[in-house]
């Protein structure tokens, strides 16, 4: 009787099958990470969706939109550690009640500064925590989800720095020390009061909340926009001086996401767009005023 000899796999046979899986895999991992990608900017949408539905809720609330920042009076933050350094409290302190942040917004000291982890202004050579608002310290750094985008890579300490900005209308320094109406003729400004009734453009025409992804770094290479403090970086408020998503976007100030080709902004209707960065800058910029007058075309 004849013995079975059992065949297994030549290593040609091997080759091919491990070939023909890698084939596949090429194949189907872009995929995989496109389907991840559109699940994350929908979440990024979402975000954003909710922060305009705050707005308008805090509007109802005070006839007004929430300031950029409320900044108290003293010297601006600058290179030296008075109390006076760190005393601007950002929009997101605003708006935690109309985002189910009640009890964290009540734990807020406003009398004193809020903390962040690094106090990124490399213009005037501060970095280091802010000291003034260490009985902020906890609360400071317990930021919302909705202010987190999930396609930009967490850098720097995970629930203190946001990945959106309040559109300021200027192209020029700086709204974050300035309450200068004719200035800047966006939304949100220091110690603003912007009503629906002041945006004459209209409010689909005007833009609310723009992506600013917290970790495009600044000079010093730590992350900026932080999530309540508020620093020369203008962190936290969009200005236009670059085209969106600009590799010279350095400085905290300009619109910038890690969406491919563009990014997504709430309009002051409540929509939200996602708009392309081949977008005519002068259009763009346009959207970024209240009262420009302009005519505006489809975007």
């Amino acid at each position: 009787m004849t013995g079975y000899k059992r065949r297994g796999f030549t290593l040609i046979e091997l080759l091919v099958v491990i070939a023909i899986i890698a084939i596949l895999v090429s194949l189907l991992l872009p995929a995989v990470q496109q389907a991840r990608e559109a699940a994350r900017r929908t979440q990024c949408k979402n975000n954003l969706k909710q922060l305009g539905l705050a707005a308008h809720n805090y509007h109802d609330k005070f006839n007004q939109f929430p300031m950029g920042n409320r900044y108290t009076g003293g010297s601006f933050p600058r290179a030296d550690d008075g109390p006076d350094r760190a005393n601007s409290w950002g929009w997101p302190a605003f708006l935690l009640p109309e985002l189910e942040q009640a009890s964290l917004f009540s734990s807020l000291d406003f009398d004193v500064a809020p903390f962040t982890p690094e106090v990124n202004d490399a213009f005037f050579d501060v970095t280091g925590p802010s000291p003034e608002g260490l009985v902020n310290a906890e609360a400071s750094q317990q930021m919302p989800a909705a202010l987190i985008c999930p396609t930009a890579p967490r850098l720097g300490s995970e629930r203190a720095f946001k990945d959106y900005g309040i559109n300021t209308g200027s192209d020029s320094c700086c709204p974050e020390r300035e309450n200068n109406r004719l200035e800047h003729e966006g939304v949100g400004f220091m110690n603003s009061s912007v009503a629906v009734s002041d945006i004459k453009d209209g409010t689909s025409n005007t833009f609310l909340f723009l992506e600013l992804s917290h970790n495009w770094v600044n000079q010093n290479n730590l992350p900026t926009n932080h999530f309540l403090f508020v620093s020369h970086n203008t962190d936290g408020m969009v200005l236009f001086q670059l085209p969106m998503n600009s590799p010279e976007a350095r400085r905290g100030r300009d619109a910038r996401s890690w969406h491919v080709g563009g990014l997504q902004a709430t309009l002051a209707d409540g929509s939200v767009r996602f708009l392309s960065e081949n977008m005519d800058f002068d259009l763009y910029e346009a959207l970024g005023t209240r009262n420009g007058r302009e005519t505006l075309g489809e975007f």
